[in-house]
């Protein structure tokens, strides 16, 4: 922005949108909530079901772990290519309440698979008391910022929000149009909050928590965290933010009805605000799909291998169904026989983990493989987790997969789908 055309922000004043959402109360669930975690009433895992080359496993946050592939694969290490939407939310804090970290992401993205930029990040406090959200039984999501964006038109002509005629804004908690922004002639500056005085809020001393009621609430307050704005909204319990609520008897998940659905339809993304000044676009897909892959050697005959995953998440008042799918695949332009007798071929693995606990999380391996055993034996596994690659769970193990293919120079490729050891994916390897 030029030194001429300084805006003035508004004022800061802290804004503590509480409660509602999320279709009222427990629908069953046998959970109880303390002031720690879930502690899930006799633990079972979901199944773990083998379709072909294929697993398929379903999600259990309640169990502390969620895996949303948006924000959870490889996207920045050499050596690997990750396509597929990356509009997943970094949740910080709180990490001593893995069920309510993972309920976040699961909640998030109801909302962020709408988005076409980054959604940043959100902090999450969990506190044994409501004090924080003025007395609500539940959350709330506070933050300070104004009242909302300031930008300039190509002309340098002031243009602001306050809902004043003729003047635009967007993302915003106020009651003004919502003229989309031009990035070619719009210069917008945008008060960042304080990191410190914005959370997502979680009140433990509530006595009626469970799973599906958590994730309503969260869902809900996601909302709040993308500046949802209603036209014709209301103003009940938005603590200084102009219809920051759906219409009583509307049923959104931003409203305040006993029956509000559980995520938002349509009409709730066409309310949310724009995050990096990028118009969300409703998406009714509740399936995205992802690959992981690496490049074959030069001169292998091998054009690419890895996993391909499909993550399906769709939550009502009724029900969740959040599942995972995946596999291993080679790009194989051509193939040749296996040689005549004994041969041993080493090389790398690259796969998914499968298991309830840590579901979805990439997995890589030393591959070697003997010929005509069929036998393929995985050892010194790495899984990639917040940024890096750690110790696996998976110990050295041998076992036969499922396709084996020979190429040019000594190479094959095959691909793994094993249920007792809970993974899936590819390897590549040289003789």
């Amino acid at each position: 922005m030029k030194p001429s055309s300084i805006a003035v922000l508004l004022a800061l004043p802290l804004l503590a949108a509480c409660g509602g959402g999320g279709g009222g109360g427990l629908h069953g669930h046998t959970h109880t909530y303390t002031e720690h975690a879930y502690e899930q009433q006799e633990p079972s895992a979901p199944p773990l079901i083998k379709q072909g080359q294929t697993l398929v496993r379903a999600q259990a946050p309640e169990l502390g772990h969620y895996f949303s592939p948006s924000a959870d694969l490889p996207r920045d290490i050499p050596g690997l290519t990750v396509t597929g939407p990356d509009n997943g939310i970094e949740i910080r804090g709180a990490e001593d309440h893995p069920v309510v970290r993972a309920t976040a992401k699961q909640a998030f993205l109801q909302w962020t698979r709408h988005l076409r930029s980054d959604p940043g990040y959100v902090t999450l406090s969990v506190e044994n008391s409501s004090e924080p959200c003025h007395g609500d039984p539940r959350g709330c999501y506070i933050t300070e910022r104004p009242h909302g964006f300031v930008f300039y038109d190509e002309h340098m002509h002031m243009q602001g929000s306050g809902g004043v005629p003729g003047k635009r804004c967007i993302g915003t908690g106020d009651p003004c149009n919502r003229t989309p922004y031009n990035p070619a002639g719009d210069l917008l500056e945008h008060h960042h909050p304080d990191p410190n005085k914005t959370k997502l809020v979680v009140d433990t001393s509530y006595d009626g928590w469970g799973h599906h009621e958590l994730l309503g609430l969260l869902a809900h307050e996601a909302g709040h965290r993308f500046d949802y704005v209603h036209a014709d909204g209301s103003d009940d319990g938005c603590a200084g933010v102009p219809q920051c609520h759906a219409p009583h008897g509307s049923g959104s998940a931003m409203s305040y009805d006993h029956d509000a659905r559980m995520s938002p339809d349509e009409e709730d993304i066409e309310s949310m605000g724009w995050p990096e000044a990028v118009q969300p676009i409703w998406n009714p897909s509740t399936t995205d799909s992802y690959t992981v892959t690496r490049d074959g050697a030069t001169g292998s005959g091998i054009s690419a291998w890895g996993i391909w995953i499909k993550h399906e998440s769709r939550i009502t008042n009724d029900s969740v169904h959040d599942q995972v799918q995946a596999g291993g695949f080679i790009e194989n332009p051509s193939t040749s026989p296996l040689p005549p007798g004994d041969a041993t071929y080493t090389g790398d693995f690259l796969g998914l983990d499968m298991s309830t606990e840590r579901l979805g999380e990439v997995l890589k391996a030393e591959a070697t493989f003997q010929w005509p055993a069929n036998e393929l034996t995985l050892s010194n596994f790495k899984a990639y987790r917040n940024g890096g690659w750690i110790s696996g769970r998976i110990g050295q193990h041998t076992l036969t997969p499922d396709s084996v293919a020979s190429y040019s120079n000594g190479w094959i490729a095959g691909t793994v789908a094993s249920k007792d050891h809970e993974y899936t994916g590819s390897f590549a390897a040289q003789r």
